[in-house]
Formats: C-alpha cells, structure tokens, sequence
C-alpha cells in the first residue's frame, strides 16, 4: 500500500492535468508529493525514500521552470518528460544497486530477511519489471510526439519536444496514459503475486 501511494503524485498529474491544466496539475502533484515526504519523515518507523524524493524534485522542478519561463506546455511535452523524469529516478536506484522497491520492502519484512539473497534478488527483479513499464510509456509517449510532429506542418523537421512544447493546442490519443498506468499496476500486481507465490 504504501508503494503504491509514493505514486500518487503521478496519478494525481495525470488526472488533474485535463481537468486543470498542465500547471496547476504539475503544482498538486509536487505538493502531493511533499505531504507524502512529510509523511514518512515525521512518522516513527519510517524512512524517506529515493522515489519520493525524485517525484518531489520532479513535479516541484517543472512546475517552476513552467511558471518562471512562462512556457506553454502541451499535455504531450509534459507527460513525456514526466515519464522521462520517473523512469531517470527507477534507473537511478538501479544503478547504485538499491532497487526503490527495497525501501518499501524492508518496511514490511523483518531485519533478518534483509540479508538473504533471495530478498535483493526479488526487488532487482520488481524493480527492473518497474523500469520496462516505465520505459514503455515513454517509447509510446516518444511515438505519438514523432508522429504529431511528422504531421504538423510547420513543425516538420524541428526537434519533438521543442514542437510540443511550443504548440499548445496538441493533444494526443485520448485516455492513452491511463491506459498505459492501468497497465503497468496490473503488471507489476502479476509479477509480485507470481513472486510471493514462488
């Protein structure tokens, strides 16, 4: 569960950037996550963990280079770098050999557990089926801004990102990030029963 929350901030962002817009969506997605900070910094048995942190700095940085450049940012430019952002974080924890999903895991394990073998090995792998997820909505996020971009006149040839960010009005398949979250919970929800089962 309380994984789960730490990816409320996105949920949140996803959600609130149709219903508010991109900025006010990026605002309550970083105070999200600072609450969920305090949240475990102030509660006894708890840790901050590395995803809270780089949701924080995410979500807190883009809101502000949006509102102190005045940048006007497309669902497409945005969701990609969020995307880009959490996938940056989950190859962090990877690379200094401390899965994200260790935190979480030694908050609900005993120390003794800590050290077995089988116990890193099973948050590598959920970490790593993580970062595929992840890695796939960006590709897919990546495909759509290509293709908007091939088909947007004025824009052909110019660098995506830059097309996206500096076309307001560009939208994209509709429900196609939620659709890409749905997928990627239920994946993971698979691959961990598979795992406690074994």
């Amino acid at each position: 569960m309380s994984m789960l929350l730490a990816f409320a901030p996105f949920i949140v962002f996803a959600l609130g950037d149709r219903l508010l817009g991109v900025v006010p969506a990026l605002l309550a997605a970083a105070l999200v996550s600072v609450v969920i900070l305090a949240r475990d910094g102030l509660t006894p048995g708890r840790k901050v963990k590395v995803l809270e942190i780089g949701s924080a700095l995410l979500f807190g940085g883009l809101a502000l280079y949006a509102l102190a450049t005045h940048t006007e940012w497309s669902l497409l430019g945005v969701r990609l770098r969020v995307d880009a952002g959490l996938l940056l974080v989950v190859l962090f924890t990877m690379a200094v050999r401390q899965p994200f999903t260790l935190q979480y895991a030694k908050e609900r394990t005993p120390p003794e557990v800590w050290t077995q073998p089988g116990f890193r090995r099973v948050n590598d792998v959920i970490t790593a089926a993580w970062a595929v997820a992840f890695a796939l909505m960006v590709l897919a996020h990546a495909a759509v801004v290509g293709g908007h971009c091939r088909d947007g006149g004025g824009h052909r040839g110019r660098h995506p990102l830059h097309a996206v960010v500096s076309r307001p009005h560009a939208r994209e398949i509709p429900g196609g990030r939620l659709t890409m979250w749905r997928w990627a919970h239920g994946w993971r929800q698979g691959r961990i029963g598979a795992t406690m089962a074994a």
